[in-house]
């Protein structure tokens, strides 16, 4: 893979981080409309639709790294793997538990966390991590898989999974809303959606896609955007429910597909500068700024909350920017220091094996 691509890839992974920050800024402030101003709620849901394809492109990303390596034995891809991601995901939800206890007054207890832990309980936005250490187990079989396809067959497969998963998926949440309930006995688990999000990635990345389809592209892309807000109307009952908006949905697959073609035609630098240098480093620390973002979100709207009564959607709107900004850079400096961290211990390590 070329140094071109991989800073495409780099950059996409930035920006979908830093809009995984926003979707859940924008939560709270669209869990405040819901119940009392439908319009302006529909506003920053409408709004919140063009956040929507960072997590199907960083299953993508995924798929272009992971699924365009060679295979290797799988006790070596276990041990190189599974650690980098279980370990800190462990440690995370250690510390998530005892904030969240902590928060509510509650006492700990090791049988609440680990029953917590494995039923997935701990914090909401962790669920991604279990998804995708389910997906990083199986990675090495769907190497081989789409290693092994052609262009077509790859292409049909990811259709297939698409109708299946999400159409099928929506179009039962849709239906079930109104007592209709259609599809639920063909539509495959949530994972397949995630896991065809990795062949997406590959196949984009792999092959190339025509100036006409980019544009079709583009247009069912504005088309889908706009049908979220539309969708979550329809769909809504009582409290707020993201299901139309999450990555087993049908709405935010294409914008994330066009996303990714258009980082990979236009995000291209001949030369190198500083801005080529800080790409990569902020796109290593994406894991952790995903773990920890929330935790500085409450934090610092909880301590705003204190200084700043908004009085309105322009003032809400100014605060939803300002959390977002802050939480995202104060996430990204964490983030760089436990890099930073891990990198230096891996360095120590090394130097003790050398000597022994």
């Amino acid at each position: 893979m070329n140094k071109k691509r991989e800073l495409y890839s780099d950059i996409l992974k930035i920006i979908a981080i830093f809009l995984v920050v926003v979707i859940h800024v924008m939560a709270l402030y669209r869990d405040k409309y819901f119940y009392t101003n439908g319009k302006y709620y529909a506003l920053l849901t409408f709004v919140d639709s063009f956040t929507r394809i960072a997590v199907p492109i960083f299953f993508m990303i995924t798929g272009t790294f992971m699924l365009s390596k060679t295979t290797e034995k799988y006790s070596d891809y276990f041990k190189k793997r599974i650690p980098k991601l279980l370990i800190p995901f462990f440690l995370i939800s250690i510390f998530y538990y005892i904030y969240e206890c902590n928060k509510v007054g509650a006492s700990l207890s090791i049988k609440d966390f680990i029953l917590a832990f494995l039923n997935g309980s701990i914090k909401y936005h962790l669920w991604y991590m279990y998804a995708i250490i389910l997906i990083y187990l199986i990675i090495p079989f769907l190497q081989v898989l789409v290693q092994n396809l052609d262009r077509k067959k790859l292409l049909y497969l990811i259709i297939i999974i698409f109708i299946l998963s999400n159409v099928f998926n929506t179009t039962y949440l849709l239906t079930n809303r109104y007592e209709y309930g259609m599809l639920k006995a063909f539509t495959l688990p949530n994972i397949f959606s995630h896991i065809n999000c990795l062949f997406i990635g590959y196949y984009l990345h792999k092959y190339e896609i025509s100036k006409n389809k980019r544009r079709v592209l583009g247009i069912l892309s504005i088309i889908c955007i706009c049908m979220i807000p539309v969708a979550d109307h329809f769909f809504v009952d009582g409290s707020r429910n993201d299901e139309m908006l999450v990555v087993t949905s049908i709405f935010p697959i294409i914008p994330a597909v066009f996303s990714y073609l258009f980082a990979k035609e236009y995000f291209k630098f001949k030369k190198e500068t500083i801005f080529t240098k800080i790409i990569p480093i902020i796109s290593s620390c994406t894991l952790y700024i995903y773990m920890i973002h929330v935790y500085i979100i409450e934090k610092f709207e909880k301590d705003l909350s204190k200084h700043w009564i908004s009085d309105g959607l322009k003032q809400d709107i100014l605060r939803i920017i300002l959390v977002t900004i802050v939480s995202f850079i104060v996430s990204v400096l964490i983030s760089y220091l436990i890099v930073t961290i891990q990198s230096l211990i891996k360095k120590l390590v090394l130097k003790k094996q050398e000597k022994k």
